[in-house]
């Protein structure tokens, strides 16, 4: 019984008039209603659950639709059509949508099942299974990288995990269809390899491959197909095909050899090979070359071969044919010719006349002198006197009977100096003047030496 405004008292009992009989059938009818009202209600304890779809506003970023006592800045609601958000403070964490997935924050995944794979994307149709870009800092600074990865550090004796490893797709099937590259860039490629000693120590100056990796056999090629550039279909095929050979061993290490092939019409190393190795560096010039169409195996454009200072002289039971060191390599040479004087020619008497310098290589200055002394001047000295100078001579307007021989007077670093001596018919030798004013002389000089 309550009472109304009028204060007089009603009845929660339908039909009930105040002093009348209360009827045990309305008491049952109105508890029974909320008895159905009580079952089902949602217990605020978790007794029972819903039966069906739980219902919540919009909400907004400030004001989530689905929240927390503790925190009720931290929750989800409705961001459009088809989408639903994640929001913590006011700023969307993540969200997801039908056509997508966005994640505001760093991603870490870390995978606590023993030997499974951590993530695993695949693409759709011809969709890219995972596409990533760095970061675009302001100001002057490079952009970030677009992917890092970092092989797993190696237990015990067991070396470190590979930092990058990728399988090229299968093919087709149908004729002409090939694998996939397993790894293909715009950009350039670089690596290095720094493998640890028995000591734990670092070496980034070797690069190593596990025993395993080598081919059972010695001096067996094996190729790294993954990588490779093609040019366009219809021209000849441009491959870069990188291998090691087994060379033995040096102090322990497993030495490998590097090399670079050039294939032509899908013949491999038709175009020709360069290697590089502990052996020195190989340059074949490939199936171009013919006996009939010689072909240089390597040609310098407006450059120089360079090399070291020291050069090491091999033994007895060596053989150097063929070999260029810097020992053995002219470092200067002329020729040119001499005309001599007569006094009274307008002349300074003891000074003959050289003529142009016909062909040299770091000569600067050949001068003469009526006595018969040559004096020869080098752009770059040598770095001593200790070298070995050539000289021959050829008289133009030879005199029958007559034999001119150099002789050399002195060496420095910078200069040489030498005189003719002159043998007559008779036997008779004395030092050869440049008196003859119709006969000139000519001179060819080499000199071989350390600069």
């Amino acid at each position: 019984m309550s009472r109304n405004s009028a204060g007089t008292y009603t009845s929660p009992i339908p039909n009930f008039t105040p002093g009348s009989t209360i009827r045990s059938q309305d008491v049952n009818e109105k508890f029974t209603d909320i008895d159905q009202a009580l079952t089902a209600s949602l217990d605020r304890t978790g007794n029972g659950g819903m039966q069906a779809p739980f219902k919540a506003q919009d909400g907004s970023a400030a004001n989530p639709a689905i929240t927390f006592n503790s925190e009720p800045g931290l929750g989800f609601f409705r961001g459009g059509a088809a989408s639903v958000s994640l929001v913590a403070s006011a700023s969307v964490i993540q969200e997801w949508a039908l056509t997508y997935v966005n994640i505001n924050r760093p991603l870490t995944i870390n995978n606590t099942t023993p030997n499974a794979v951590g993530l695993t994307v695949y693409g759709n149709g011809t969709g890219v299974g995972i596409n990533v870009t760095g970061g675009t800092p302001s100001g002057n600074a490079p952009g970030a990288r677009g992917i890092v990865t970092e092989g797993g550090a190696g237990a015990g004796s067991g070396g470190g995990g590979t930092g990058l490893f990728t399988i090229g797709g299968a093919a087709g099937g149908a004729g002409g269809s090939v694998q996939g590259l397993g790894l293909e860039s715009t950009g350039g490629i670089a690596g290095i390899a720094a493998p640890l000693d028995a000591a734990g120590t670092v070496r980034p100056t070797r690069y190593y491959a596990a025993s395993a990796q080598l081919p059972a056999t010695a001096n067996a090629i094996f190729p790294l197909n993954g990588l490779a550039w093609t040019n366009a279909v219809g021209v000849n095929n441009v491959g870069l095909d990188v291998y090691t050979r087994s060379m033995g061993t040096l102090a322990g290490w497993q030495t490998l050899r590097f090399g670079l092939r050039y294939d032509v019409d899908l013949v491999p190393g038709a175009g020709g090979m360069l290697e590089f190795g502990d052996s020195g560096t190989s340059i074949a010039r490939g199936s171009a070359a013919t006996a009939t169409s010689p072909v240089a195996a390597l040609t310098l454009v407006n450059a120089h071969v360079a090399f070291a200072d020291t050069v090491i002289s091999p033994n007895g039971n060596v053989s150097v044919k063929n070999v260029l060191t810097p020992a053995n390599i002219t470092k200067a040479w002329a020729v040119v010719g001499v005309l001599g004087t007569a006094v009274g020619s307008g002349l300074t008497p003891d000074v003959a006349i050289t003529g142009p310098l016909y062909d040299t290589f770091n000569i600067d200055t050949v001068t003469a002198t009526q006595a018969g002394v040559v004096t020869v001047t080098f752009k770059q000295p040598f770095a001593t006197g200790a070298y070995k100078a050539s000289i021959t001579v050829e008289k133009i307007g030879d005199i029958l009977g007559t034999a001119l021989v150099p002789k050399i007077l002195q060496r420095s670093a910078s200069t040489l100096q030498f005189r003719l001596t002159e043998t007559n018919s008779g036997g008779t030798t004395t030092n050869y003047q440049f008196t003859n004013t119709s006969d000139r002389i000519g001179f060819h000089i080499d000199c071989v030496g350390r600069q």
